[in-house]
């Protein structure tokens, strides 16, 4: 990402209605899967400025970060975060593997998002789970993905073929941000020519409705899957 995106993350990451909301989506997709978290150790592979990683680490009984990039790690360093950048110092850490790894909107960073994906799980016990989110649809595509340094964004076919060439097993692929996808294209199409972020700081009734629909989204997660969404959720299996 480039140096501006990392600070709208920084910024917002710990306050904003996407990232909250997108937090209650996993945690609830999570419990579906998992049952009692607590009795599990993630990995959060590429976990960008660590505000994510934040929210979610109460919920599980061991949390590691691994960032390799030096603005996100720095960013989580001063967060006061524990946070691998090697996979050396990430093998040393988790030993015994672990159970379930989290790739929160990282493969539209790499040209081969099947090798990201095999390297994200190499550290995860076999049967093990990954929650992989990704931005849906190329006529999405915005100031956002150019400032992010996206290569892509994921239809159900092409998440799904990375899935397979990483040899993982698929449990559930799902669109989610469904109800709002609307509002996003449209913030998409009027911000297109713009070199800027359109993360900025929601006013409160917004951040209340939209954080209230993400979290509808996520009951409805825990029962079935949406077929559209401005990001797709895929849920996979170590095989082993």
């Amino acid at each position: 990402m480039t140096l501006p995106a990392y600070q709208a993350n920084a910024d917002f990451d710990r306050s904003h209605w996407w990232f909250l909301g997108r937090n209650a989506i996993l945690c609830a997709v999570a419990r579906r899967f998992l049952g009692n978290l607590k009795l599990c150790s993630v990995l959060d592979y590429g976990c960008g400025t660590g505000g994510v990683s934040e929210s979610l680490a109460p919920y599980f009984q061991n949390y590691f970060c691994f960032e390799p990039s030096r603005e996100g790690s720095e960013i989580c360093c001063q967060r006061g975060l524990s946070v691998y950048t090697t996979p050396t110092e990430l093998r040393a850490a988790t030993p015994g593997g672990v159970d379930v790894v989290f790739c929160l909107d990282v493969l539209e960073h790499v040209s081969d998002d099947a090798a990201l994906l095999r390297e994200a799980f190499a550290q995860v016990s076999p049967g093990g789970l990954g929650f992989v989110t990704v931005p849906a649809y190329d006529w999405l595509w915005g100031a956002e993905d150019e400032i992010s340094n996206h290569l892509r964004r994921y239809r159900n076919r092409s998440l799904r073929s990375a899935i397979d060439r990483a040899d993982l097993e698929i449990l559930m692929i799902s669109g989610f941000n469904t109800i709002l996808l609307p509002l996003q294209a449209a913030v998409v199409f009027a911000s297109r020519n713009s070199k800027q972020t359109n993360l900025k700081a929601p006013g409160r009734l917004q951040q209340l409705i939209c954080l209230t629909i993400l979290k509808i989204e996520a009951w409805w997660l825990t029962r079935f899957s949406l077929p559209v969404g401005a990001s797709l959720l895929a849920v996979v299996r170590k095989r082993g």
